[in-house]
């Protein structure tokens, strides 16, 4: 998994799988995985933040309105993400030639870009 969903990972999985060269090198609890520092940095990655900062303890005690509440907040970043990659690829599409395409990845990327009032309001009524 990519090193920015560590600590994601930490607060809301149970289980933790780290995979190298397609083989499974760690299976496990989270937290347990996560704060091996050696088995970590063997894989080319680091501890979570949260693990890195002194006297805090690590994440799994989250209920599930505030999980949530972090989770709408993840996919609302990740959602301006890729309806900036569709827009993206709209041009491409129109730049190829390929008109009807573009206008449907065009559609998507406003419906998408739609949805981030939606991910608001359902952080807000999480809080």
């Amino acid at each position: 998994m990519f090193q920015y969903y560590l600590d994601l990972i930490l607060d809301v999985c149970e289980r933790c799988i780290i995979i190298q060269g397609g083989k499974v090198v760690a299976d496990g609890h989270s937290e347990e995985i996560l704060s091996d520092k050696k088995l970590l940095e063997e894989n080319n990655l680091e501890l979570p933040l949260s693990l890195q900062r002194k006297g805090q303890t690590p994440g799994g005690d989250m209920d599930e309105i505030t999980k949530l509440h972090h989770l709408l907040g993840h996919w609302a970043e990740h959602n301006t993400e890729h309806a900036k990659t569709y827009q993206d690829w709209s041009k491409k599409a129109e730049a190829l030639g390929r008109p009807e395409l573009a206008t449907l990845l065009k559609t998507i990327a406003d419906e998408t870009i739609a949805m981030d009032s939606h991910f608001r309001k359902a952080m807000e009524i999480c809080r």
